[in-house]
């Protein structure tokens, strides 16, 4: 990841203008530096997010963010437990955002992202690091809210997705499932045309029909994950306990 040239500035300047502001995070640019597609769509996509993103922010994102000394040190710092680099960013944001504090999104404050993604190690990612822990962080602290990657639209589209999936199944035996597999097809694209419109203006046709399969399997792994996450949550027994990044003093 690179900053621009003015990055800390503009940080610099938020908290001087809102001294009640706990901590602030940005965007990526719409210019990833790997130029292959999963990398330029993935890194693209995280942009279209934070940029539709509700500017009073739900929770924290370490790629981009600043938080006040003070505060951090109030509220703990990161979370040790996450074995590798994970959520623990996202696990900080909700516990400022339950001890009082104020996070807001910056969309004009943006930097690079140079991650090159691979299909393995972007699913790896994806699932393992992300979804996963993040369903038994959502259910820790009950923080199903309407923003950013939560979006009701996205919770619709996953149900869309698994529906169509089980049409196409049945379609083997039924072809009539054919027609309803159709439907929602059409369904799920129109449901999230913003998002293909985005990448329509900012890559071309081709790029966008490129994205959708890709977009719709997000949906389905992000469904698989949720789903594997609630029953370990609520199944296995509870022995993570967070660990503080430092102790003051």
């Amino acid at each position: 990841m690179t900053i621009a040239a003015d990055t800390i500035s503009q940080i610099i300047q938020v908290f001087d203008q809102d001294p009640e502001l706990a901590a602030l995070i940005g965007s990526y640019d719409d210019n990833p530096g790997a130029p292959n597609f999963l990398s330029q769509y993935k890194n693209l996509f995280h942009h279209y997010t934070h940029q539709t993103g509700c500017e009073e922010a739900s929770t924290f994102w370490g790629a981009c963010g600043a938080i006040r000394r003070s505060v951090f040190w109030a509220v703990g710092g990161f979370d040790e437990a996450y074995r590798y680099p994970s959520i623990e960013d996202i696990e900080l944001g909700y516990r400022l955002r339950q001890a009082g504090y104020r996070i807001r999104l910056c969309k004009t404050i943006q930097v690079k992202h140079l991650k090159h993604w691979k299909p393995i190690s972007l699913l790896r990612a994806e699932f393992f690091y992300r979804a996963l822990p993040w369903t038994e962080l959502l259910w820790r602290d009950r923080q199903f809210v309407n923003d950013l990657n939560l979006k009701t639209s996205s919770r619709v589209s996953l149900l869309l997705t698994y529906s169509l999936l089980v049409a196409l199944v049945a379609s083997v035996w039924w072809m009539g499932a054919l027609a309803i597999a159709s439907g929602l097809a059409v369904g799920l694209f129109l449901l999230n045309l913003p998002v293909y419109q985005f990448f329509y203006r900012t890559r071309g046709a081709w790029f966008t029909l490129q994205v959708i399969p890709w977009h719709w399997l997000y949906f389905l792994y992000s469904g698989l994950a949720f789903a594997l996450g609630t029953l370990r949550y609520h199944l296995l027994p509870k022995q993570r306990t967070r660990k503080t990044s430092f102790s003051q003093g």
